[in-house]
């Protein structure tokens, strides 16, 4: 129970120093943003866009990895992709 209590305690601590350093704006820009993101995926879901969206994203994460790892014919393959 006691740990309960101290977990509560910090719990609330944390909240309290938050209401400090978080603003109406901050809240505010956190809102917009979630609902722009919300938008965006429901987007996708409705149309083709995911399927293209993780398309380029798996061609970058190749190019990355390639770089990574300096895997030189495998760089050069995505650098000819991508440019």
């Amino acid at each position: 129970m006691e740990a309960v209590r101290q977990f509560l305690s910090d719990v609330w601590g944390l909240l309290q120093s938050l209401r400090q350093t978080v603003s109406a704006t901050d809240i505010l820009d956190i809102l917009i943003v979630t609902y722009l993101i919300y938008r965006i995926l429901s987007f996708m879901r409705k149309t083709n866009a995911s399927s293209v969206i993780k398309g380029i994203v798996t061609i970058l994460l190749v190019a990355w990895v390639a770089n990574f790892f300096t895997l030189t014919m495998m760089t050069y393959l995505m650098r000819q992709l991508l440019d």
